[in-house]
């Protein structure tokens, strides 16, 4: 058998391991290249397709973290029957939200919500009732604990309106003049963050 001189053996190991350390890094640049694509197109893992904002609502100009006052877990009622709605802390130029409504200790209704920072520099209220494709609604005015969601291209509600009393998170929808469906109006009292079994 050819006997190979040590640094040759070493030369050629090390040159493999360099060509496949090269490898890597180019396999990790291309993989950097298209998520950094992917995140100036608006996507990301497990996004939702978003709906297109109505271009005919002027927005107003504020941020995710205007909308601290709206964190926390609300509910209506108590025990088997009970609507809630939870809000996360703006993070990342979002607060994401869910809702669950339970009638005789079963799930009647839920929804998945976001809100999230728009291109033009106001905030979206996206909605996925019962995990429907989502529609958006654009913040229309904002004071210090009020703020006002519009979508006048939907047929109900086109106005969401959430507002912060003390320990109550009022939520409000209506739809155009006319409209065959009521306005509504929920009165959530903070639920605090202990699991609420029914009775």
């Amino acid at each position: 058998m050819k006997k190979w001189p040590l640094l040759l053996l070493l030369g050629v190991s090390g040159g493999v391991m360099i060509a496949a350390l090269r490898a890597r890094a180019a396999a990790s640049e291309a993989l950097a290249a298209a998520a950094a694509a992917q995140i100036q197109a608006g996507a990301s893992l497990g996004q939702v397709p978003a709906a297109v904002a109505p271009p005919d609502v002027k927005g107003a100009k504020c941020t995710a973290a205007d909308f601290t006052w709206m964190s926390g877990s609300w509910q209506l009622g108590a025990g088997a029957d009970v609507t809630e709605e939870h809000w996360m802390l703006p993070n990342g130029g979002s607060l994401l939200g869910m809702s669950r409504t339970v009638r005789k200790g079963k799930t009647t209704a839920f929804e998945f919500l976001r809100l999230e920072q728009s291109a033009d520099g106001g905030v979206d209220y996206v909605a996925q009732p019962g995990g429907r494709p989502p529609v958006r609604f654009r913040c229309t005015s904002l004071s210090d604990r009020k703020a006002v969601f519009e979508n006048p291209q939907h047929d109900f509600p086109t106005k969401i309106t959430y507002e912060r009393d003390g320990d109550e998170l009022i939520a409000a929808i209506s739809g155009p003049d006319g409209a065959k469906e009521k306005p509504e109006t929920y009165h959530y009292q903070r639920a605090g963050d202990e699991v609420r079994l029914p009775d």
